[in-house]
């Protein structure tokens, strides 16, 4: 029997999966790099060893694999030299520490050009930031620097494949130029950053190497199979859960909550940017991705885990999680809670922002609390929903993904606050099987990515907003906004 495998490499934790030609998925493996005390950096040798421990695991049979295919999260990068040894440690795209390097890139280009030409709203969340913090602060350290790898680049590096970077990694750099798919010569001269020094961008499906033998044996590959280019996470996931078509949405429901819409052409305008709203390649050739982000997310439902409930709860012998929510949806609250605890994501993209409950009482139950922080999470994504809509961009169907969406109560609430059908599949393996599209593709097993919608046949449930839901919001979303648009 022939496999692919797909490799999903997280902040925290490596993922390899083996699927067989029918898409079921046969192996999985999973490795932790990371603890969950926060450093802002990572062990990229560290990420290296832990992707071989998984690709070993799934190998344990010696599987006839035909091809690899790597997902990774984005805008980090790893220095490495004319070897291909990094330089140190990889820093996180959310360390921050670059405010005045993107201040002044921003100042020499101009915030309309760098939109116009990227399709991304500048901020220094993105790559080339901080690459301009490496050559300005730390100058020896650039001077040894031969390539800036993305970390899918990388450990495809690592297994024997050209050096690339994909074309939706790239685009998160705010140094691409999507319309014409090619590095921007402009952005990176100002920023005083060689074209040399970044590598030739592939497109997801490229071909872009072999696993040598030495090291196909060491890693228990029967055989040597192809590597295959991927993607940045984001687009690998909306695959995955089969978003090919304008309209298709994936509501990513993880530490950061992520709305990925399908477009069905390039699309960038006046509503577009002053709301945030990006304009990024697709895994899909020809599609296009927009995004509603909330940066803070999970991680706010986390700190009311350790906060609020863990004390109570955690000598129950039961998940927190599943006794957090059960019931939540009939909780009663009077609550408003803007759950901005770890800034805001679009529209507003401001990271000083910090959260705000209105209405607590001394007798105010936790349960009220996680209530209206769903509440207020999903009121920012109406938000979002609205100002797509109001670009023009149609938001038709969308399906949840992530640990977030494992609570049925939870999302009920959701569906109730945006007034929309929550679509949530049974288990999908999202960014793994979004790589596998892409290899199945390039393998010939998969014809057209028109097809996933009725390959992968999803057990899902649908949620619905219950009736009443929509009077019961209507004013708890116009005080939202309204206290929203005064207090920032």
């Amino acid at each position: 029997m022939k496999y692919i495998m797909g490799i999903d490499l997280g902040t925290t934790g490596c993922k390899a999966s083996l699927f067989e030609q029918s898409g079921r998925l046969a192996e999985q493996a999973y490795r932790e790099y990371s603890s969950e005390n926060y450093t802002g950096f990572i062990d990229c040798e560290l990420v290296w060893e832990k992707t071989k421990e998984v690709i070993r695991e799934c190998n344990s049979r010696r599987p006839e694999v035909q091809g690899v295919c790597i997902t990774s999260f984005g805008e980090s990068v790893i220095l490495v030299d004319r070897e291909g040894r990094p330089l140190g440690e990889s820093v996180l795209y959310s360390a921050g520490g670059v405010d005045e390097e993107w201040r002044e890139l921003e100042r020499k280009i101009g915030r309309e050009k760098i939109y116009q030409i990227t399709g991304h709203i500048s901020h220094p969340m993105y790559t080339v930031s901080r690459l301009l913090w490496y050559r300005v602060h730390d100058p020896e350290l650039y001077g040894k620097t031969a390539r800036f790898l993305f970390f899918s680049s990388y450990i495809a590096m690592r297994m024997g494949a050209d050096c690339v970077a994909e074309d939706t990694h790239a685009a998160r750099s705010m140094a691409y130029d999507v319309e014409h798919g090619c590095w921007s010569r402009e952005i990176l001269d100002a920023a005083g950053i060689s074209i040399d020094l970044l590598p030739p961008v592939a497109a997801a499906g490229e071909v872009i190497g072999r696993v040598p033998g030495g090291l196909a044996e060491e890693l228990g590959f029967n055989g040597k199979p192809l590597i295959i280019a991927g993607g940045q996470d984001q687009p690998c996931v909306a695959l995955g859960m089969g978003a090919v078509k304008g309209g298709d949405a994936v509501y990513g429901l993880g530490t950061v909550e992520c709305l990925s819409v399908v477009l069905d052409r390039y699309q960038k305008s006046g509503s577009m940017e002053e709301s945030h709203l990006v304009c990024a390649p697709h895994v899909i050739p020809g599609k296009f991705l927009t995004y509603g982000v909330l940066y803070s997310g999970g991680n706010v439902i986390r700190e009311l885990r350790d906060r609020l409930f863990r004390p109570r709860l955690e000598k129950s012998g039961t998940d927190i999680y599943q006794e957090m929510f059960h019931g939540i949806d009939r909780v009663e609250n009077r609550l408003l809670v803007i759950p901005h605890l770890f800034g805001s994501g679009t529209p507003g993209m401001n990271q000083e922002e910090g959260a705000c409950v209105l209405g607590i009482r001394p007798d105010t139950a936790p349960e009220e609390i996680l209530q209206a922080v769903i509440e207020g999470l999903a009121f920012d994504m109406r938000i979002n929903i609205e100002n797509m809509e109001r670009a023009g961009i149609p938001v038709r169907q969308i399906r949840a993904a992530g640990g977030g969406a494992k609570s049925p109560e939870a999302m009920q609430v959701r569906a109730d606050v945006l007034g929309q059908r929550l679509y949530i599949p049974k288990d999908v393996q999202a960014g793994a099987r979004g790589v596998f599209f892409i290899a199945a593709k390039a393998l010939g097993w998969l014809h057209d990515y028109s097809e996933i919608p009725g390959f992968i046949k999803l057990e899902e449930t649908c949620i619905e907003p219950r009736k009443g839901a929509a009077d019961k919001y209507k004013r708890k979303y116009e005080a939202y906004r309204a206290v929203q648009n005064w207090m920032f």
